[in-house]
């Protein structure tokens, strides 16, 4: 009898605390937080003989604006891809228009600049708007070029 007064309880208890836990968003998957940019996908690998171009997207997390955002990025200290030499990209900044969530960086890629088995990375590092800051966790999106 004891026992199963205890599992009672337990069972009540854990149920009662499982609305704290779990907030709306949670149940309804969606995100319920301050509005970020981010950059999807975070990493990819590219073939400049297959390929003249590739891209990655900017996506607003968060509420739709009704105006265009405009987002700011920079080529990342840490790529050895050059640019005219193994891509070309359009300037900073990039506009994910009003009443959309994404925006494209297209990157033109350069055939004939690596040797077979060769590879060079181009990091992007997005720094985001005056209003709408960069995500901590998805700011920099690295695209591995290979010949």
């Amino acid at each position: 009898m004891k026992k199963l007064l205890f599992l009672a309880l337990f069972a009540g208890l854990f149920t009662s605390s499982c609305d704290d836990l779990f907030d709306k968003g949670d149940v309804e998957k969606t995100y319920d937080g301050p509005a970020v940019v981010a950059f999807y996908p975070l990493q990819k690998t590219v073939r400049t003989s297959t390929s003249p171009s590739t891209s990655v997207q900017v996506q607003l997390i968060g509420e739709q604006r009704s105006s265009d955002l405009s987002v700011t990025y920079q080529i990342g200290s840490a790529s050895t891809a050059v640019a005219g030499t193994h891509y070309t990209l359009n300037v900073s900044p990039v506009t994910i228009s009003g009443n959309t969530s994404t925006a494209d960086i297209t990157i033109g890629l350069i055939d004939g600049a690596l040797a077979a088995g060769q590879e060079v990375a181009l990091v992007l590092e997005l720094q985001g708007s005056s209003d709408v800051p960069a995500s901590e966790n998805l700011k920099q999106a690295v695209v591995y070029i290979r010949p």
